[in-house]
Parts: C-alpha cells; sequence; structure tokens
C-alpha cells in the first residue's frame, strides 16, 4: 500500500474558527484521526480529518477518491502532520500495520 505525502487537509473555514485555530496549532509529528464520511453530500469518497473528537477538515479529494474504497473495506490508515502548506496543514497517510 503506497504512503501518501504532503496530503492537504482541506476545508477548516467551513467547519468555523474553532476548527481553522486547532490547524493552525498542528505541529509536525501530531498525528491525527481519519474517518469516512460516505453521506457527505458535496463528495461521496470524503474522509474527514478529526482531532481528538473535533471534525476539523477533510482529506484533499484526489487522495480520498483512493482512501475511501479501502477505507470502506476496513482499511485502517494513520495520519501524522509534517507541516503546513499555507493555510493547510499537510499530512503523511499509511496504512495501519496493527490494522
Amino acid at each position: 500500500m503506497p504512503t501518501f505525502n504532503d496530503v492537504r487537509c482541506v476545508g477548516m473555514y467551513f467547519r468555523g474558527e474553532s476548527a481553522v485555530a486547532m490547524a493552525d496549532a498542528l505541529q509536525p509529528g501530531d498525528t491525527v484521526t481519519l474517518e469516512r464520511d460516505p453521506m457527505n453530500p458535496y463528495d461521496p469518497n470524503a474522509v474527514k480529518v478529526l482531532v481528538g473528537d473535533e471534525w476539523i477538515g477533510f482529506v484533499q479529494r484526489e487522495v480520498a477518491a483512493f482512501l475511501s474504497h479501502y477505507m470502506d473495506e476496513g482499511t485502517h490508515y494513520t495520519a501524522e502532520v509534517t507541516g503546513h502548506q499555507g493555510q493547510y496543514p499537510l499530512l503523511t497517510i499509511t496504512e495501519s500495520v496493527d490494522a
């Protein structure tokens, strides 16, 4: 399974000021949780990004389109913050070895 580097977390501004602040506070090495959102009315392949229990945004659409199929079949992924590109936290996403 490939590793995805420099994946943008997007959509924080639609989630509100709290999500933006949480995204801005993320530091390299922080881990975030990925969760499928198949009922999303804008993108049935959507993958949410959560900090703790707080939903802050989404995995960028192009990567979510690939991950969603595998997540729906039970594959689990880990995501680690590697930095920021402008307003977007950047993530490295890999398949969980303990899944």
